[in-house]
């Protein structure tokens, strides 16, 4: 039997022996495959990480070298090696700031969060960057940023708000994000067949959030399927039996019924855990009158003023509520309240004054309105009103 050497090669050793198995071969060439794409997995990470890394993040920082050195210091070991590039980089150079590695590099601090976002905005480029954003905190900023401009007025604020909230929903999928883009597209846009289904996604991602079962509601009551809206409100409300707004939000549902009888009691429980500020006691009292139930509206709001009788606000808006029950007089009393409580309080002024015209006191109405105007002289309501309270005396 011939034998072989252990210096022998492998592959002498295959060139000897008898013609190996097919399936040997394909064993083999997987494990070069499998190598080779490790290997190149390494390779292009590395890289990655050196080009995004190339020119330096601390230019982003304004010029300032300590600010530098000090964000250098504070990168993990790891993560070194590619950044000392743009350290010395930042050293020996003053080119322009490449807020994208900045962010990159660093994507929690806010600073390169604002002005990558608006750097996307302005360039129009934000679709090229989509790889770029799966991240929780920068998903929120955007929500957050979106909010300042998304019902603004300005059209082109408007869509400033829509692009950053859409981008935010392209970030990640999150609940929040999603209800918050749902319900711009619900509220302003009445694009419900595009609001709805966020809504029902974010219920999938988390079917226990009780904001979302509300927004489904206020849509509903808003497209007047009100039945269907106070099945989501109740859903709401069963998550966390406690909410104040939930029990006045299915008093609704039924007084937009006329159900006001079955409405009462959803209102009792409202008043067992209403908050203790101002706009939650006018706000159940106006939802009693709603009802039909007059006098309990009254007794809220005097169980707030019996703990706050030194309120001018409060007895300025339980004067609004007498006005609304047509007890002008009382009505008149309280805003005389309120204005004795805080001489600046323009809008006891104001209602007062329209209390006077209706009692055809013009001299009394005018003087109110000159007080008024005095405190909020670019308040165009008060400026006309005047204009006619003066026509009306002349006739």
């Amino acid at each position: 039997m011939k034998t072989f050497s252990r210096n022998m090669s492998p592959i002498k050793l295959i060139r000897k022996n008898k013609p190996r198995p097919l399936s040997f071969y394909f064993i083999l060439s997987g494990w070069i495959i499998l190598s080779v794409s490790v290997l190149l997995f390494f390779l292009s990470d590395y890289s990655k990480n050196l080009l995004l890394t190339r020119k330096s993040l601390y230019i982003a920082l304004q010029g300032s070298p300590d600010q530098a050195l000090d964000l250098f210091s504070s990168l993990t070991r790891q993560n070194r090696l590619f950044a000392s590039q743009d350290y010395f980089a930042y050293r020996l150079s003053s080119q322009s700031v490449d807020i994208r590695s900045a962010f990159l590099r660093n994507p929690h601090n806010l600073t390169y969060l604002i002005q990558y976002s608006n750097h996307i905005h302005s360039s129009r480029d934000w679709v090229q960057t989509d790889n770029y954003f799966h991240q929780l905190p920068f998903a929120r900023f955007l929500s957050e940023k979106s909010g300042k401009y998304a019902n603004s007025q300005n059209p082109q604020d408007a869509k400033k708000g829509l692009f950053f909230m859409v981008l935010a929903k392209k970030t990640l999928d999150d609940a929040t994000t999603n209800n918050q883009l749902g319900m711009l597209f619900n509220n302003r846009y009445h694009a419900y067949q595009k609001g709805l289904p966020l809504l029902q996604e974010s219920l999938q991602l988390r079917p226990r959030q009780i904001d979302t079962y509300t927004y489904f509601g206020d849509v509903y009551l808003r497209t007047k399927r009100t039945a269907l809206s106070r099945s989501y409100y109740t859903l709401a409300n069963r998550l966390n039996p406690t909410s104040y707004p939930t029990y006045l939000q299915i008093s609704q549902t039924l007084i937009n019924e006329k159900k006001y009888r079955e409405a009462l009691p959803y209102l009792a429980r409202a008043h067992i855990f209403i908050p203790d500020h101002l706009n939650s006691y006018f706000q159940l009292a106006t939802f009693y009158v709603n009802a039909g139930e007059n006098l309990l509206g009254e007794a809220v709001f005097k169980e707030f003023l019996t703990k706050n009788p030194l309120n001018a606000e409060a007895r300025y808006y339980y004067g609004l509520f007498l006005k609304r029950i047509e007890n002008e007089s009382d009505a008149m009393t309280q805003f005389t309240l309120s204005i004795a409580l805080d001489p600046t309080f323009e809008k006891s002024f104001w209602e007062r004054a329209n209390l006077y015209i209706q009692l055809e006191h013009w001299e009394k109405a005018l003087k109110d309105l000159d007080q008024a105007i005095y405190l909020n002289p670019t308040n165009q309501n008060y400026l006309h009103r005047r204009k006619w309270v003066e026509e009306q005396q002349i006739k």
